[in-house]
């Protein structure tokens, strides 16, 4: 009981009546002292309408006295049920014995009241029924509060799922395709060009001496590198185009529709972009270039995704030890050229290894005189 009282400080109720005060008193008296009263149905609407932009004042409960003709009484009644705002607060309906009970019910039921009370209303049987109409509008708004907080929910796990998705063929930093994006969009190149007769081109990109800047500068300089480097790729490229970053400082560009010498063209352009920027960092300025190496996909020479991304791959290493900064398209002798390049990337640490360690035996030295 004593929580039943405190809730019943805190209810609202509005009571519309022609001579509202008398019942305004009595529920002061009973406990109920947020009272607000209108003396017809178009000043209920508009007190309805006020309180609805309060924080903590909204309407609990409506009573609409005996005073009040009926056509106001129902109208009121009616009207609120067919509100977004007011449909769910209970509405108690006094009416006067005088007439039909019986139509008094039914009209007050199809009008869509929670209850009705006869005159003359006995203050005991009046403050249960508001109480009951308390716990009923508590309940609703629990529900419609558990309701917002699903919706919410479920909201909050379809944005979860689909920057998930997003995620698995996109680089987070940079906005790009992965790795997983690019060999997607290199499967549908192979398609195209085996059943389409299409032509595409993919340009493997490696920034050179990326790691002594970011070991340098630390991480967070390094990333914001990488997006600069990002956008300066993006301002060269086309909509039908392809931007990748498939490794740490490793991107890669797909051009559909694209023949070699248009394909040479954007990959130049692309060199000079980032050969242009300059990025700052702490005061300290650096320049950062990139390495090239591009590959056709044709109909004539169709292989899979992954030995084009070898290829591309295989024709910016070659780019990167010709002296960086420079283009490279993939020739099948290139292959020659490769195995060189590893061959002396092999021997080197070997023979540095042997000069630090005594590792050299004289076997001959020829005597030339003098």
């Amino acid at each position: 009981m004593t929580r039943a009282l405190a809730q019943a400080e805190r209810m609202h109720i509005l009571i519309a009546d022609a001579t509202p005060t008398a019942l305004a008193t009595l529920l002061a008296r009973g406990g109920f002292p947020n009272v607000a009263t209108a003396t017809g149905a178009a000043a209920a609407l508009g007190q309805l309408r006020e309180h609805a932009h309060r924080l903590h004042g909204a309407v609990d409960v409506v009573i609409i006295g005996a005073r009040l003709s009926d056509q106001e009484g129902i109208g009121l009644c009616r009207t609120m049920r067919t509100h977004h705002t007011w449909h769910e607060v209970p509405v108690i309906l006094i009416a006067d014995p005088m007439g039909d009970p019986c139509a008094a019910l039914r009209d007050a039921d199809e009008a869509g009241a929670n209850d009705v009370l006869f005159t003359p209303v006995r203050p005991s049987e009046l403050f249960s029924r508001l109480l009951w109409a308390l716990s009923l509008k508590r309940e609703r708004d629990l529900r419609r509060s558990r309701e917002r907080a699903l919706i919410e929910e479920l909201a909050g796990r379809k944005t979860m799922e689909a920057r998930l998705e997003y995620l698995l063929d996109h680089d987070a930093l940079t906005g790009t395709a992965n790795r997983r994006g690019l060999e997607q969009g290199l499967d549908q190149a192979v398609l195209d060009a085996r059943y389409q007769r299409h032509t595409a081109a993919l340009l493997y990109l490696d920034l050179d001496q990326f790691k002594v800047i970011n070991d340098t500068e630390g991480h967070a300089a390094g990333d914001r590198m990488l997006v600069a480097v990002t956008e300066a790729l993006r301002s060269k490229l086309r909509p039908t185009d392809l931007l990748a970053r498939i490794g740490s400082d490793d991107f890669a560009v797909l051009l559909r529709g694209s023949d070699q010498a248009r394909a040479r063209e954007i990959a130049e352009q692309l060199r000079r972009a980032v050969d242009e920027l300059r990025f700052a960092t702490d005061g300290c300025g650096y320049h950062v270039s990139a390495s090239l190496g591009l590959v056709m996909v044709e109909p004539g020479r169709i292989t899979s995704t992954g030995e084009i991304l070898g290829r591309a791959d295989q024709a910016c290493f070659i780019a990167k030890n010709r002296g960086r900064n420079r283009v490279h398209v993939f020739a099948l002798d290139d292959r020659h050229t490769l195995h060189q390049l590893r061959s002396n990337a092999y021997w080197v640490p070997l023979i540095r290894e042997a000069l630090a360690n005594h590792g050299f035996q004289l076997l001959f030295q020829p005597v030339q005189g003098l």
